[in-house]
Parts: C-alpha cells; sequence; structure tokens
C-alpha cells in the first residue's frame, strides 16, 4: 500500500488498526507514505504484523513502515513486528520533521528502523527489542531520541554513521552487541542514560573512505554497567565521558576521556 496523500489513519486504544496478511503465517508488502503531499499524516494506534518490503513503480520499499520523501508526519502507538525478507522494520528517507512516539519495534529480521539522509527525527517513548542487525542505524541525518529502550540487539543499539548528529536523553541501551557505535564523521551526543551489559558500550572509528574523520561520542551524567566496560575507539575517534558513574573494569583503548568531577 502506498499513500500519496494526507492520512488520518487513527485507530482507538481497544481496537487498533490492524495491517497484516489474511493467513496468520504469510508476509506482505509495505506500508509507504511518499511525497509531500502527504504532509499532516498521522497514523495512530496502528499495528503492523508479517510485513517485508515491496518493488512498487519503479521505486525500491526496503521496509514494512516506509516514509519517503515526506515531511510533518506523525506516527503515535506503533506496534510493528516481525517483519522478513527486507533490511528494515521502518525506513525514513530523504524526509523531514518526522515524529514516531509512544511505539514499539520487536524481533527485527535486521534493523529495527532505518533513518537515510533525513533531519528532524524525534524518536520519544520508544521501545526496540530483538533486532537482528541494529536497532536505529542513521546516515547523513539529525535525529533526537529520548526515552528509548533498546535490547537485545544482534549488532548495535544505535549506529550513529555517515555525517549524522544524534541527540541521545534519558535512554537505557541493554545487552546489545555494541551500546552506541559513532563512525564516518558523525556525532552523538548522548545524556543521563543508562549502558548495561552490552558487549562493546561504546565505540567510535571510521568505516567508509568518503568521510574524512572517525566519529564522536560526548556522554554526560550517565551510567555504564557491566563487568567489563568495553569503550574503544580507532587513532582519530573520541569518546569523553564526563560526570558518569561507571560500575565494574573499565577497558579502553585509544582516544577514550573519562572526566569525573
Amino acid at each position: 500500500i502506498v499513500f500519496e496523500n494526507k492520512v488520518e489513519a487513527i485507530g482507538s486504544d481497544k481496537r487498533p488498526i490492524l495491517f497484516k496478511n489474511d493467513l496468520e503465517n504469510n508476509y506482505f508488502g509495505t506500508i509507504a507514505v511518499h511525497g509531500l503531499k502527504t504532509e499532516g499524516s498521522i497514523f495512530k494506534n496502528i499495528i503492523i504484523k508479517n510485513a517485508s518490503g515491496d518493488f512498487i513503480n519503479n521505486i525500491n520499499y526496503f521496509s514494512s513502515l516506509s516514509v519517503h520523501s515526506a515531511k510533518n508526519l506523525i506516527f503515535d502507538n506503533l506496534v510493528i513486528k516481525n517483519n522478513s525478507k527486507y533490511d528494515d522494520m521502518m525506513h525514513i528517507i530523504y524526509s523531514k520533521n518526522i515524529k514516531i512516539i509512544n511505539s514499539t519495534f520487536l524481533n527485527a529480521y535486521k534493523d529495527s528502523i532505518d533513518v537515510d539522509v533525513s533531519n528532524d527525527v524525534l524518536f520519544e517513548n520508544i521501545t526496540i527489542k530483538n533486532s537482528g542487525n541494529d536497532g536505529i542505524d542513521f546516515m547523513e541525518s539529525q535525529a533526537e531520541l529520548n526515552d528509548v529502550k533498546i535490547m537485545l540487539s544482534g549488532d548495535k543499539g544505535v549506529s550513529v554513521g555517515e555525517n549524522s548528529n544524534i541527540s541521545i536523553v534519558n535512554s537505557i541501551f541493554k545487552s546489545n552487541k555494541y551500546g552506541l557505535a559513532s563512525k564516518d564523521s558523525s556525532i552523538a551526543t548522548i545524556k543521563e542514560s543508562l549502558f548495561e551489559n552490552n558487549k562493546i558500550q561504546l565505540s567510535a572509528y571510521k568505516k567508509n573512505w568518503r568521510y574524512d574523520s572517525s566519529g564522536t561520542i560526548k556522554v554526560e551524567d550517565s551510567e555504564l554497567s557491566s563487568e567489563k566496560n568495553i569503550i574503544t575507539s580507532d587513532k582519530f575517534g573520541d569518546i569523553l565521558i564526563l560526570s558518569s558513574n561507571i560500575n565494574g573494569e573499565i577497558d579502553k583503548k585509544n582516544n577514550v576521556r573519562i572526566i569525573n568531577n
């Protein structure tokens, strides 16, 4: 399904709007919101179950829910779960002022959420659990995360890449392979958050030769807790941890500074 005009899809708490295949164990394509004529659309109390992606009108939609070349949209109380085949559960690309609030993403085939070349994206009161790859993957984007919980990601809780600038407040990253990684001229600023039992708590590095520098991470008034808190950068990356509690052994490599006043 591709929506190319303004949509108000509003279910109720007790009777949400459900998108799924008629056959319980079969997968369907995508829900896509595409183009500037969709401005002002609202999706509220929505469940998307067992979707994948699709190729429609010569466009690849790589996710269960795709936001493409749109602006000023609100997604409130989404539940998206159990996607298959395509890379992402939700994909936001070439878009601006997109709000995703009070929502849950479960059991992503690969990334739960992918944000590419988009600005003013807000994630607030979000739970992401059991992603096959990343919880949220950013490329060339600016976003804010507030009260986000990301757990059990097969790779990164949050991947901040390719010249992205991401602000994170009051969030929890637990039992991911990486809590957060910043790479390729990206900046991640984190406050009042918890990194608990991630295999690698924080990492900053350069991966893509097209970008001049490595990643930067600044953590403030937060907590890192693990039997071994691995915090690592390459020789060009920078990780600064200010006024934060670190519980457990600290294993840091290269440009990692820990300053507690």
